[in-house]
């Protein structure tokens, strides 16, 4: 079994450096060809469960992934959850990144202390992963899953799997890159054997290459914003 863990592609709250959180943004223009390119890279990818957070920008950028593709896939058959949206960041959602560094300095605390805390989120996903996943390890005839979700949400998520779902680092992956949030239309690639749990690919945004510098340079950056 192979998972697939996609992070949504660009918004304009993204370009801005606008806390977003669980505010409910649509893709940019920008956004629905990383989607489209994202599209590409999977469209030989046949999944057999789909999971996704019930936020706009999580459903248009898996809109592109299951319509474009020889033989396109129903968005009926798509798994809607909260689960799997991003943190809720209380009154820093909607707030851009430099005015929020200052409210966390005056205040002394971090961003992450505003909202659903850390321990809070952590307890989502994992739930998320013990009721949604795990039970379709063993179901043969399941060998692709996708989850759609946001930056915060799958570095965390991903992180609670390294830590207490007994998943481990491939070469491809060094373990300090679990550290970093993904890219937008970031994929990271994860297979459950009878043998193990490994880190195939981590984060991985190689079919953007073929975009324009310009459109290349807006990916660089991998602070999460989201959250």
């Amino acid at each position: 079994m192979r998972i697939y863990l996609l992070r949504h592609a660009e918004t304009n709250s993204n370009v801005a450096k606008i806390i977003q959180g669980s505010l409910d943004t649509d893709l940019n223009e920008h956004g629905h060809a990383q989607a489209s390119a994202l599209a590409v890279r999977l469209q030989d990818v046949v999944p057999d469960r789909i999971f996704c957070s019930d936020l706009k920008r999580c459903k248009q950028t898996l809109g592109h992934v299951l319509a474009e593709r020889p033989n396109p896939i129903s968005s009926s058959s798509v798994i809607y959850t909260e689960a799997l949206r991003e943190r809720y960041m209380a009154e820093l959602q909607g707030v851009s990144k430099e005015e929020v560094d200052r409210m966390c300095a005056e205040r002394g605390v971090t961003k992450f202390e505003f909202g659903e805390g850390t321990a809070a989120l952590t307890s989502r996903v994992e739930n998320f992963w013990r009721t949604c996943i795990e039970p379709l390890y063993a179901k043969t005839e399941i060998k692709v899953i996708f989850v759609c979700s946001h930056g915060g949400t799958l570095l965390r998520l991903a992180q609670s799997l390294h830590k207490n779902f007994g998943f481990d680092t491939s070469e491809d992956v060094p373990i300090g890159s679990l550290g970093r949030a993904s890219g937008n239309t970031g994929i990271t690639i994860l297979r459950v054997s009878a043998e193990d749990k490994i880190f195939e690919q981590y984060a991985d945004t190689a079919h953007l290459r073929e975009m324009s510098k310009e459109e290349q340079a807006k990916d660089e950056d991998r602070e999460v914003v989201d959250a």
